[in-house]
């Protein structure tokens, strides 16, 4: 569970690079509906890891996934590569969570 909770802090913080590197993209009307609405997902996987003080036993895997894809999808709005290297190492990290679909989701 410790491990968990490690590799869960580690991706809250890289999502939240990635959440930062996505402000003047919204700004300027350039993020697509489907990246959007992933990192509202996403937004509030975070409230409910964070607020769980490590307890997993109701974490959900799917939103920072799901986030992942979307990122991996439009890439290309990011333009330099510094972003996209962000965006390939916040997908690597959440490569590395286990996935069990028969959890419910946030």
């Amino acid at each position: 569970m410790a491990a968990n909770r490690e590799l869960l802090d580690k991706i809250i913080a890289m999502q939240d690079k990635v959440f930062k590197a996505m402000e003047p993209l919204e700004a300027a009307g350039d993020v697509p509906s489907d990246l959007r609405k992933a990192a509202e997902k996403a937004k509030r996987w975070e409230e409910a890891v964070e607020g769980e003080l490590g307890d997993d036993k109701s974490f959900r895997e799917w939103p920072p996934k799901q986030l992942a894809h979307e990122l991996r999808k439009h890439i290309g709005i990011f333009g330099n590569h510094e972003h996209t290297q962000l965006v390939q190492e916040y997908e690597e990290l959440v490569g590395k969570l286990p996935y069990d679909h028969d959890r419910e989701h946030v």
